[in-house]
Protein backbone atom coordinates (compact mmCIF):
# COMPACT_ATOMS: atom_id res chain seq x y z
CA UNK A 1 0.00 0.00 0.00
CA UNK A 2 2.86 2.43 0.65
CA UNK A 3 3.69 3.17 -3.00
CA UNK A 4 -0.02 3.62 -3.70
CA UNK A 5 -0.43 6.02 -0.74
CA UNK A 6 2.55 8.02 -1.97
CA UNK A 7 1.14 8.25 -5.49
CA UNK A 8 -2.35 9.33 -4.35
CA UNK A 9 -0.88 11.87 -1.87
CA UNK A 10 1.22 13.35 -4.65
CA UNK A 11 -1.90 13.78 -6.81
CA UNK A 12 -4.12 14.95 -3.96
CA UNK A 13 -2.21 16.79 -1.17
CA UNK A 14 -5.35 17.06 0.97
CA UNK A 15 -5.56 13.26 1.04
CA UNK A 16 -1.93 13.06 2.12
CA UNK A 17 -2.44 15.59 4.90
CA UNK A 18 -5.53 13.77 6.19
CA UNK A 19 -3.79 10.38 6.28
CA UNK A 20 -0.71 11.91 7.95
CA UNK A 21 -2.87 13.63 10.57
CA UNK A 22 -4.73 10.42 11.44
CA UNK A 23 -1.51 8.44 11.65
CA UNK A 24 -0.01 11.05 14.00
CA UNK A 25 -2.99 10.68 16.32
CA UNK A 26 -2.74 6.89 16.21
CA UNK A 27 0.81 6.99 17.60
CA UNK A 28 -0.54 8.40 20.88
CA UNK A 29 -2.58 5.22 21.48
CA UNK A 30 -1.56 1.56 22.02
CA UNK A 31 -0.86 -0.25 18.75
CA UNK A 32 0.10 -3.85 17.89
CA UNK A 33 3.79 -4.69 17.93
CA UNK A 34 5.62 -3.44 14.89
CA UNK A 35 2.91 -1.01 13.83
CA UNK A 36 4.38 2.15 15.46
CA UNK A 37 7.70 1.69 13.68
CA UNK A 38 5.88 1.13 10.38
CA UNK A 39 3.75 4.25 10.88
CA UNK A 40 6.79 6.42 11.66
CA UNK A 41 8.57 5.07 8.59
CA UNK A 42 5.56 5.93 6.42
CA UNK A 43 5.40 9.45 7.86
CA UNK A 44 9.13 9.94 7.52
CA UNK A 45 9.25 8.93 3.87
CA UNK A 46 6.07 8.69 1.76
CA UNK A 47 4.14 11.32 3.72
CA UNK A 48 6.95 13.60 4.81
CA UNK A 49 5.77 16.46 2.58
CA UNK A 50 2.23 16.16 3.97
CA UNK A 51 2.89 16.40 7.70
CA UNK A 52 1.37 19.87 7.76
CA UNK A 53 2.06 22.31 10.58
CA UNK A 54 1.11 20.76 13.91
CA UNK A 55 1.13 23.20 16.79
CA UNK A 56 3.75 23.42 19.50
CA UNK A 57 1.63 21.61 22.07
CA UNK A 58 1.21 18.56 19.84
CA UNK A 59 4.94 18.41 19.19
CA UNK A 60 5.77 18.63 22.89
CA UNK A 61 3.08 16.03 23.65
CA UNK A 62 4.72 13.62 21.21
CA UNK A 63 8.16 14.33 22.70
CA UNK A 64 6.82 13.59 26.17
CA UNK A 65 5.10 10.33 25.17
CA UNK A 66 6.34 7.02 26.53
CA UNK A 67 6.52 5.51 23.07
CA UNK A 68 9.93 6.03 21.49
CA UNK A 69 8.22 6.04 18.09
CA UNK A 70 6.00 8.93 19.13
CA UNK A 71 9.09 10.73 20.39
CA UNK A 72 10.81 10.09 17.07
CA UNK A 73 7.89 11.60 15.19
CA UNK A 74 8.01 14.55 17.59
CA UNK A 75 11.63 15.05 16.59
CA UNK A 76 10.74 14.95 12.88
CA UNK A 77 7.99 17.53 13.37
CA UNK A 78 10.26 19.61 15.57
CA UNK A 79 12.84 19.82 12.79
CA UNK A 80 10.14 20.94 10.35
CA UNK A 81 8.96 23.60 12.75
CA UNK A 82 12.39 24.65 14.02
CA UNK A 83 11.99 28.33 13.18
CA UNK A 84 8.55 28.72 14.76
CA UNK A 85 8.88 26.37 17.73
CA UNK A 86 12.40 27.43 18.72
CA UNK A 87 11.15 30.99 19.30
CA UNK A 88 8.80 29.59 21.96
CA UNK A 89 11.53 27.59 23.70
CA UNK A 90 14.28 28.85 25.95
CA UNK A 91 17.82 28.23 24.76
CA UNK A 92 18.27 25.96 27.80
CA UNK A 93 15.32 23.86 26.56
CA UNK A 94 16.89 23.50 23.12
CA UNK A 95 20.18 22.43 24.72
CA UNK A 96 18.30 19.82 26.74
CA UNK A 97 16.77 18.44 23.54
CA UNK A 98 20.32 17.95 22.32
CA UNK A 99 20.73 15.22 24.95
CA UNK A 100 17.49 13.42 24.04
CA UNK A 101 17.73 9.66 23.50
CA UNK A 102 15.94 9.88 20.13
CA UNK A 103 18.24 10.91 17.27
CA UNK A 104 15.49 12.80 15.44
CA UNK A 105 14.97 15.00 18.50
CA UNK A 106 18.68 15.74 18.76
CA UNK A 107 18.77 16.58 15.07
CA UNK A 108 15.87 18.97 15.59
CA UNK A 109 17.88 20.74 18.30
CA UNK A 110 20.78 21.11 15.87
CA UNK A 111 18.42 22.58 13.29
CA UNK A 112 17.21 25.12 15.85
CA UNK A 113 20.80 26.18 16.53
CA UNK A 114 21.43 26.70 12.83
CA UNK A 115 18.12 28.38 12.04
CA UNK A 116 18.36 31.17 14.63
CA UNK A 117 22.06 32.12 15.08
CA UNK A 118 21.28 35.60 16.43
CA UNK A 119 19.31 34.11 19.33
CA UNK A 120 22.05 31.61 20.08
CA UNK A 121 24.67 34.35 20.14
CA UNK A 122 22.51 36.36 22.54
CA UNK A 123 22.57 33.46 25.04
CA UNK A 124 25.94 31.97 24.17
CA UNK A 125 26.86 30.86 27.70
CA UNK A 126 23.65 28.82 27.96
CA UNK A 127 24.03 27.51 24.41
CA UNK A 128 27.60 26.42 25.14
CA UNK A 129 26.22 23.72 27.43
CA UNK A 130 25.42 21.73 24.28
CA UNK A 131 29.14 20.91 24.19
CA UNK A 132 28.51 18.82 27.31
CA UNK A 133 25.57 16.91 25.82
CA UNK A 134 24.94 13.30 26.75
CA UNK A 135 25.44 12.02 23.20
CA UNK A 136 28.67 12.21 21.24
CA UNK A 137 26.94 13.28 18.02
CA UNK A 138 25.46 16.36 19.73
CA UNK A 139 28.84 17.24 21.21
CA UNK A 140 30.51 16.95 17.81
CA UNK A 141 27.83 19.17 16.28
CA UNK A 142 28.44 21.72 19.05
CA UNK A 143 32.20 21.66 18.43
CA UNK A 144 31.67 22.37 14.73
CA UNK A 145 29.14 25.08 15.50
CA UNK A 146 31.25 26.96 18.06
CA UNK A 147 34.39 26.78 15.95
CA UNK A 148 32.61 29.10 13.50
CA UNK A 149 31.37 31.59 16.10
CA UNK A 150 33.36 34.87 15.82
CA UNK A 151 35.93 35.29 18.57
CA UNK A 152 34.47 38.55 19.89
CA UNK A 153 31.38 36.73 21.17
CA UNK A 154 33.32 34.56 23.61
CA UNK A 155 33.50 35.83 27.18
CA UNK A 156 35.09 34.14 30.18
CA UNK A 157 31.67 32.82 31.21
CA UNK A 158 31.18 31.13 27.84
CA UNK A 159 34.63 29.52 27.88
CA UNK A 160 34.20 28.29 31.44
CA UNK A 161 30.76 26.89 30.58
CA UNK A 162 32.54 24.63 28.10
CA UNK A 163 35.63 23.77 30.14
CA UNK A 164 33.53 23.13 33.26
CA UNK A 165 32.80 19.52 32.33
CA UNK A 166 33.86 16.13 33.61
CA UNK A 167 34.18 14.81 30.05
CA UNK A 168 37.76 14.90 28.81
CA UNK A 169 36.82 15.59 25.18
CA UNK A 170 34.76 18.62 26.25
CA UNK A 171 37.61 19.96 28.39
CA UNK A 172 40.02 19.47 25.49
CA UNK A 173 37.72 21.41 23.16
CA UNK A 174 37.36 24.16 25.77
CA UNK A 175 41.13 24.50 26.03
CA UNK A 176 41.46 24.58 22.24
CA UNK A 177 38.79 27.27 22.02
CA UNK A 178 40.31 29.31 24.84
CA UNK A 179 43.71 29.28 23.17
CA UNK A 180 42.13 30.65 19.99
CA UNK A 181 39.66 33.28 21.22
CA UNK A 182 41.03 34.30 24.63
CA UNK A 183 41.12 38.04 25.40
CA UNK A 184 43.39 39.57 28.03
CA UNK A 185 40.55 41.59 29.56
CA UNK A 186 38.80 38.32 30.46
CA UNK A 187 41.95 36.87 32.01
CA UNK A 188 41.29 37.60 35.72
CA UNK A 189 37.74 36.23 35.59
CA UNK A 190 38.82 33.20 33.57
CA UNK A 191 41.65 32.40 35.98
CA UNK A 192 39.40 32.59 39.04
CA UNK A 193 36.73 30.42 37.44
CA UNK A 194 39.24 27.85 36.23
CA UNK A 195 40.78 27.72 39.69
CA UNK A 196 37.47 26.50 41.10
CA UNK A 197 37.43 23.39 38.90
CA UNK A 198 38.42 20.11 40.61
CA UNK A 199 39.72 18.29 37.53
CA UNK A 200 43.50 17.90 37.33
CA UNK A 201 43.66 18.78 33.63
CA UNK A 202 41.79 22.05 34.22
CA UNK A 203 43.95 22.90 37.25
CA UNK A 204 47.05 22.38 35.12
CA UNK A 205 45.57 24.54 32.35
CA UNK A 206 44.95 27.33 34.89
CA UNK A 207 48.68 27.50 35.69
CA UNK A 208 49.21 29.03 32.23
CA UNK A 209 47.51 32.21 33.45
CA UNK A 210 49.10 32.63 36.89
CA UNK A 211 52.02 34.82 35.85
CA UNK A 212 49.89 36.97 33.55
CA UNK A 213 46.95 37.63 35.83
CA UNK A 214 47.96 36.91 39.43
CA UNK A 215 51.56 38.08 39.62
CA UNK A 216 52.25 41.04 41.94
CA UNK A 217 48.58 41.11 43.01
CA UNK A 218 48.28 40.11 46.66
CA UNK A 219 44.51 40.36 46.65
CA UNK A 220 44.25 37.91 43.78
CA UNK A 221 46.75 35.61 45.44
CA UNK A 222 44.47 35.47 48.45
CA UNK A 223 41.52 34.59 46.22
CA UNK A 224 43.53 31.73 44.74
CA UNK A 225 44.51 30.16 48.07
CA UNK A 226 41.84 27.40 47.75
CA UNK A 227 43.22 26.59 44.28
CA UNK A 228 46.82 26.41 45.50
CA UNK A 229 45.70 24.23 48.41
CA UNK A 230 43.80 21.86 46.11
CA UNK A 231 46.72 21.47 43.69
CA UNK A 232 49.39 20.94 46.35
CA UNK A 233 47.27 18.58 48.45
CA UNK A 234 46.92 15.94 45.72
CA UNK A 235 48.68 12.72 46.64
CA UNK A 236 50.85 11.31 43.85
CA UNK A 237 48.91 13.32 41.28
CA UNK A 238 49.35 16.49 39.25
CA UNK A 239 53.15 16.62 39.44
CA UNK A 240 53.50 19.30 36.74
CA UNK A 241 50.78 21.52 38.22
CA UNK A 242 52.41 21.23 41.67
CA UNK A 243 55.82 22.20 40.30
CA UNK A 244 54.39 25.24 38.51
CA UNK A 245 52.38 26.37 41.55
CA UNK A 246 55.33 26.02 43.94
CA UNK A 247 57.62 27.92 41.55
CA UNK A 248 55.01 30.66 41.18
CA UNK A 249 54.50 30.95 44.95
CA UNK A 250 58.25 31.26 45.48
CA UNK A 251 58.51 34.06 42.92
CA UNK A 252 55.59 35.91 44.49
CA UNK A 253 56.91 35.42 48.01
CA UNK A 254 60.22 36.96 47.02
CA UNK A 255 58.48 39.89 45.34
CA UNK A 256 57.00 41.73 48.37
CA UNK A 257 56.54 41.41 52.13
CA UNK A 258 52.70 41.15 52.01
CA UNK A 259 52.93 38.39 49.44
CA UNK A 260 55.70 36.73 51.44
CA UNK A 261 53.53 36.66 54.56
CA UNK A 262 50.64 35.07 52.65
CA UNK A 263 52.82 32.48 50.89
CA UNK A 264 54.67 31.47 54.06
CA UNK A 265 51.43 30.93 55.96
CA UNK A 266 50.03 28.87 53.10
CA UNK A 267 53.13 26.70 52.74
CA UNK A 268 53.35 26.25 56.51
CA UNK A 269 49.82 24.87 56.67
CA UNK A 270 50.43 22.55 53.74
CA UNK A 271 53.89 21.34 54.77
CA UNK A 272 52.40 19.11 57.47
CA UNK A 273 50.19 17.21 55.02
CA UNK A 274 51.80 17.17 51.57
CA UNK A 275 54.23 14.54 50.27
CA UNK A 276 57.80 14.51 51.58
CA UNK A 277 59.29 15.65 48.26
CA UNK A 278 56.88 18.60 48.05
CA UNK A 279 57.39 19.34 51.75
CA UNK A 280 61.14 19.75 51.19
CA UNK A 281 60.47 22.14 48.29
CA UNK A 282 57.98 24.10 50.41
CA UNK A 283 60.49 24.43 53.28
CA UNK A 284 63.21 25.56 50.87
CA UNK A 285 60.82 28.18 49.52
CA UNK A 286 59.97 29.43 53.02
CA UNK A 287 63.65 29.72 53.92
CA UNK A 288 64.41 31.65 50.71
CA UNK A 289 61.47 33.98 51.33
CA UNK A 290 62.55 34.50 54.95
CA UNK A 291 66.02 35.56 53.83
CA UNK A 292 64.55 38.00 51.30
CA UNK A 293 62.11 39.44 53.86
CA UNK A 294 63.51 39.12 57.40
CA UNK A 295 60.50 41.04 58.75
CA UNK A 296 58.21 38.13 57.89
CA UNK A 297 58.03 35.59 60.71
CA UNK A 298 59.01 32.07 59.65
CA UNK A 299 57.37 29.08 61.35
CA UNK A 300 60.71 27.30 61.23
CA UNK A 301 63.15 26.68 64.10
CA UNK A 302 66.76 26.20 63.08
CA UNK A 303 68.63 23.65 65.19
CA UNK A 304 72.39 24.25 65.14
CA UNK A 305 74.60 21.31 64.24
CA UNK A 306 76.34 19.81 67.26
CA UNK A 307 80.09 20.54 67.25
CA UNK A 308 82.44 18.00 68.82
CA UNK A 309 86.15 18.36 69.56
CA UNK A 310 88.54 16.00 67.79
CA UNK A 311 89.72 14.49 71.06
CA UNK A 312 86.17 13.67 72.09
CA UNK A 313 85.56 12.12 68.73
CA UNK A 314 88.71 10.01 68.97
CA UNK A 315 87.86 8.89 72.55
CA UNK A 316 84.43 7.89 71.42
CA UNK A 317 85.91 5.95 68.54
CA UNK A 318 88.32 4.18 70.87
CA UNK A 319 85.59 3.04 73.20
CA UNK A 320 83.77 1.69 70.26
CA UNK A 321 86.68 -0.59 69.38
Amino acid sequence: MRPLIAQIAADDPRFGERVADELRQLLMSPLPEGVPAHVVSLLRHELRDHLGAPDRDEVLRLLGARSPHAQELGGILLANLAKTVSAELEVEDIVELGSHDILAVRQAAWTMFESDPARILASLAAAARLCDAKWQDSREFAYRYFRHVPAEHFTADVLVAIIDSVKEDVQAFGRELTSRVFRDEDGPVLLLKLSEHPQRSVQLFATNYLDRFASDKVGRLEQLVPYFTSVLSRVNQGRMAKARVLAFLLREGLRSAPAADLVVKLLHRLSATIAIEDRATAIEAMVAIGRAHPEVALPIRFIPTEQRARADAARTAGKGT
